[in-house]
């Protein structure tokens, strides 16, 4: 069975290749325009990653002892 590679949805080609595909990707406007749903996606990871990061990089306050005098 051969394989068939599509472009984005809004666009709808699709070739027998992937270089073609490729080729077509470079000059489709249809697949160069952002994708919201894709760009969320991308940044609550981004925002994921900075938290982790921030946790990291916080001093730990657990090695401290309280001591009233």
């Amino acid at each position: 069975m051969p394989s068939i590679f599509t472009c984005v949805p809004s666009c709808g080609k699709s070739y027998g290749k992937q270089v073609t595909l490729t080729l077509h990707q470079r000059s489709c406007d249809e697949y160069k325009r952002p994708n919201p749903k894709l760009a969320n996606i991308a940044s609550r990871i981004a925002e994921k990653k900075a938290r982790k990061r921030r946790r990291l990089e916080e001093p730990d306050a657990s090695h401290v002892q309280l001591i009233s005098v």
